[in-house]
């Protein structure tokens, strides 16, 4: 109901006060579309207010980098490598994971055997 009428400071101090998050979503069939499409601004735009578990972040995120540096944008892989929250607790957490990301992005070419195989 408060989402629905756009009564987000509502919203937030509901989901604050008793600990539950509404892991909700406009519309399941277009996230689904961003996800098989890899538009991934519009992915983690629509999960941003989410609670998810740390590891779904963390692979989401990771599928992204990936992405960006098969499509030969490596600065901007290794500024969310750095940047962002759910790759900043894979750093601190998955340190071997976070470390071969860094070794892809470091690469003047781009290997999908070794991006998609995990190495």
């Amino acid at each position: 109901f408060l989402s629905e009428n756009k009564l987000n400071a509502s919203l937030a101090a509901l989901q604050k006060e008793s600990g539950i998050s509404l892991n909700a979503t406009d519309s399941v069939d277009r996230l689904t579309a961003d996800v098989l499409a890899g538009r991934w601004d519009a992915v983690l735009t629509a999960v941003a207010p989410m609670s998810l578990p740390r590891g779904l972040l963390s692979e989401l995120y990771e599928q992204v980098v990936v992405e960006l540096l098969e499509l030969r944008e490596p600065d901007t892989a290794r500024q969310m490598l750095r940047g962002a929250a759910p790759l900043l607790a894979m750093k601190a957490h998955e340190p071997k994971r976070h470390a071969r990301l860094e070794a892809l992005a470091a690469r003047p070419y781009f290997e999908a055997r070794d991006a998609y195989d995990g190495g």
